[in-house]
Parts: structure tokens; C-alpha cells; sequence
């Protein structure tokens, strides 16, 4: 077993016994008082809008007897980077969100959340140690994060329009089915999904007859996710990059109608239960590099999005304390890169060919056990399997990934533990494993401590650029 991961798996199995048997002593009383959840509670678009967690992490406060609530937080965070070359403390940012909740009637609500941060670490270490997109990416940042409002058109039947965030699938590790609007993956793999989602310009209109739920959308604005840089500790291209190889500014598709996005979801939802099926029309938010020239010594790449069609179901079932779930999904016309991009250049090939159209099916089993007062356990196995796949791409044709999800609130509820733990099997294997601890000291201060590792021995498994990727992190926060 690999030193890291050894390191780590040590301290879990010390501390992981002294909170089951913290919570053992709660069981008996919780599992008294637990009843299991109808799927039409969790299900249902039209519960009040306030109690619905699916505006960027965060839930909104019960409506109270004032139509307007201004609410929000501050933040700042330090990270140290202890595997670089030079070790040193690469991220000290003040971040601040800020919110507006106004509900003038029962069938109108308007939403806006801003946010905005600064990274003095940029300033400690020198601009000149970096390009001009790291610091424009992570030095500082003010952007309205969502601006939506919501209608009520009958009993049945809600209208949402403008940025906005919206989830499907319940996958905590991959995206199977949540493939509506993008990720903020600057930061990939040092935070939960649910804290890297961006909103996207859109019209919803979700309608509900029992048992049936369904969903529409259209989307104008063509969002894709917002990936870290060359000089960034996650550069995506990374096993790209090297001699011979320059990659240009992304292409992101602009703001038309024959861009536009479109995305349907129904739903059939049963005691204990539901069944869902959705398509979708639209833009893959992974961008993949296709060739643009080739001078002679380099080959010139440009990051682009293809408009792919997405076909796929979801099952869950509850039983007790027990979840289990299934995603599955064909992804049709993906771009899939070729391994020899440099043998066609210096082959001097007429039309040089970085990637090749291909359907990929992708599913996850799993589940979820919340059976212990105050500790949630999911554990996940994803695949994704490349159809008609030849010697010719990069990559292996299935890859396969397990994720193990643990949460527990100890002293009241105040002190809040979460592991997360991703073992990719592609090639040698490679690892990822993140490790948080919450400590509200109020109802308004909380600290925060915690450290990301990520473990890879070939070059044959993706995690292995990241290999010395690893920090520590620190935070105080404060509500509003």
C-alpha cells in the first residue's frame, strides 16, 4: 500500500471507532423516532422554494413575516501547499457571498446571490511567478452567481427564469445524469460537487400531476465549466502539455438560437421511491482539443465544446435506513482524443485527426446508509465505457471508479467530520482522499480545517499529474 494512503487510512481507523460508538449511544433513540421519507416529499419542485437546496449549496432561510431577506457570509481560507518545490502557503482568500430573497405574493419570489473574492496569495508570492489566466482565474472575482425569478402559473405548474442552478441526479462523485449546467472545477477534487455548481441563463417549467412529475428547460446561454490553468495545481491538459505541443484560448459556442440548449426530465414517484427518464440536447461542458495547425516542430491545439445528445434513467429506492441507487446514460457524439496526433504531424498527414466521434455509456450503483444518528455512509461504483473503441484513442476504453462518502455531526450537532475517498481502477489505480472538519463556535462563527491528497504511481491513471497536488487548508467563517 502506498505511504499516503497508509498515512491516512491509519488516522481514519483511530478516530472513525470513538465516533461510532458516540453515536451508537444515540441509535436506539433515533431509530424510535425514524420513519422513512415519501418520494414525493424530496420529489416535489413545488415544496416552498425557500426549503429547496438546490440554489449553489446553500438553503434558504424559512419565509418569515417580511417578503425580504438579505442574508449571506464571509469567509477566509488559507491553504498550504506542503509537495511543491518550494513549499508555501498558495491560497489566503476572502471570500464573501451575499444574498436577496424577496417574496412579494405566495406565487412570485425573486433570488440574487453575488459573490466575490480576493487571493492575497498572489500578492506574497509575486505576479510574476504567473501567466496572465492563473491570475486572472484565481487572484479575484465578483460575479452574480444566480438571478432567477420564480412564478406560479397554476396548481400544477411553476415557471423559473434566469441563471440558475439546476440538479439531476443523485450521484455524489460523477455526473451521470446532472448535465444541465456546469462545474467550477479551478479547485477539482478540494471540494464537494455540490459546492463547485455554476448556474446558466434558463427558462424552467416544471409541472406536477401525482404520481408524475416533469421538467423542461431551455438554455440561451451556452455555460461550460471553468477548469484550472496551466500554472494551477489541477491543470487539466496537463498530460498534454509538453514539447511540441501549444494549446490555444478555449472556443466557448456564443449566445444564439441555434446554440441553445434543451433538456427534458419525467419522473415516476412511488411510496418509498422513484423512476426517471430525461434527454438532452446540448453542449458537452468538458471541452476536448482539436487540432488547428502544425508547423513543423508544434502541434497547435484549440480547446472546443461538441453538441452532444444525452439519453438516460434513474432508479432509487429507500427501505429503512437503506438507499439504493442507479444512474445510467448514453452519451452520444462525445469527442474522444486520439493517441497520435504527434505521429500524423510528422508524418505530414493532409488532415491531422486529434479525436473521433464516439457514444459512451456511463452508469453508477450505489448506496446510501443513514441508520446511526448523526452519521451518513454512501458508497458508490461508476462506469463509463467508450463504444466501438480502437488502438488508435487515448485512454482506456472502460474506466471504472469506486467513492466512499462519510459524514458525522458530533457535540450537538456542532462539530461536523466528512471524509471523502475516490479510487480510480483506470491503469495502476490512482487515488484521491479529502478529509474536513467543521467547528461552529456560534450561531454565526465556525473554523474549519482540512487537507486533499491525491496519490497516483504510473502516468497511465489521470490523478497522476496531480500527484503533487496535495494541501492543507484552513478557514473561519462567519453568517450573516
Amino acid at each position: 500500500m502506498r505511504p499516503k494512503l497508509r498515512h491516512f487510512i491509519f488516522v481514519w481507523l483511530i478516530g472513525m471507532p470513538m465516533y461510532v460508538m458516540q453515536a451508537q449511544e444515540n441509535r436506539l433513540e433515533s431509530h424510535n423516532s425514524a420513519v422513512t421519507e415519501d418520494a414525493g416529499e424530496f420529489m416535489d419542485p413545488f415544496l416552498d422554494p425557500s426549503m429547496i437546496a438546490d440554489i449553489g449549496g446553500e438553503a434558504l432561510p424559512i419565509e418569515g413575516e417580511y417578503p425580504l431577506q438579505v442574508y449571506g457570509s464571509v469567509e477566509i481560507e488559507a491553504a498550504y501547499s506542503h509537495q511543491r518545490p518550494e513549499p508555501e502557503w498558495t491560497k489566503l482568500q476572502a471570500l464573501v457571498k451575499l444574498n436577496l430573497d424577496y417574496s412579494p405574493t405566495d406565487e412570485q419570489r425573486y433570488f440574487l446571490s453575488w459573490m466575490g473574492f480576493h487571493d492575497f496569495a498572489y500578492d506574497h508570492i509575486g505576479h510574476d511567478q504567473f501567466d496572465r489566466d492563473t491570475l486572472q482565474e484565481y487572484e479575484s472575482e465578483s460575479e452574480i452567481h444566480e438571478a432567477y425569478v420564480d412564478l406560479t402559473a397554476s396548481s400544477s405548474w411553476r415557471i423559473r427564469a434566469g441563471r440558475q442552478i439546476i440538479v439531476w441526479g443523485n450521484s455524489e462523485i460523477d455526473r451521470i445524469l446532472d448535465v444541465v449546467t456546469p462545474l467550477d472545477q479551478r479547485e477539482m477534487g478540494m471540494k464537494d460537487l455540490g459546492d463547485q455548481r455554476l448556474a446558466a441563463t434558463a427558462l424552467k417549467l416544471a409541472g406536477y400531476y401525482a404520481p408524475w412529475q416533469i421538467e423542461f428547460v431551455v438554455l440561451p446561454e451556452v455555460r461550460t465549466d471553468r477548469l484550472g490553468t496551466a500554472d494551477s495545481a489541477v491543470d487539466p491538459y496537463a498530460p498534454f502539455r509538453g514539447a511540441g505541443v501549444v494549446i490555444q484560448d478555449e472556443e466557448v459556442p456564443g449566445w444564439n438560437a441555434e446554440n441553445a440548449e434543451f433538456a427534458m426530465k419525467t419522473s415516476y414517484l412511488f411510496h418509498g421511491g422513484d423512476f426517471s427518464i430525461m434527454a438532452a440536447d446540448l453542449f458537452d461542458d468538458a471541452p476536448y482539443l482539436d487540432f488547428t495547425s502544425f508547423d513543423g516542430t508544434n502541434i497547435i491545439l484549440t480547446p472546443k465544446h461538441r453538441r452532444i445528445s444525452v439519453i438516460g434513467a434513474s432508479l432509487n429506492r429507500s427501505s429503512g435506513s437503506w438507499l439504493l441507487k442507479s444512474e445510467f446514460a448514453g452519451k452520444l457524439g462525445k469527442a474522444v482524443h486520439r493517441n497520435d496526433v504527434m505521429a500524423q504531424g510528422l508524418a505530414g498527414s493532409l488532415e491531422v485527426r486529434s479525436w473521433e466521434k464516439k457514444d459512451i455509456l456511463h452508469g453508477m450503483v450505489g448506496m446510501e446508509y443513514s441508520g446511526i444518528a448523526n452519521l451518513f455512509f454512501a458508497l458508490e461504483y461508476v462506469n463509463s465505457t467508450v463504444l466501438d473503441f480502437d488502438d488508435s484513442l487515448a485512454g482506456a476504453r472502460s474506466s471504472d471508479a469506486v467513492g466512499v462518502i462519510a459524514r458525522h455531526k458530533a457535540l450537538r450537532e456542532t462539530l461536523e467530520t466528512s471524509l471523502t475517498w475516490f479510487h480510480s481502477l483506470v491503469g495502476s489505480d490512482g487515488d484521491l482522499l479529502r478529509l474536513d472538519v467543521e467547528y461552529d463556535l456560534s450561531d454565526i462563527w465556525s473554523i474549519g480545517i482540512g487537507a486533499a491528497m491525491f496519490d497516483a504511481r504510473e502516468g497511465d491513471n489521470f490523478l497522476y499529474d496531480y500527484r503533487h497536488s496535495d494541501r492543507a487548508y484552513l478557514s473561519l467563517g462567519a453568517k450573516f
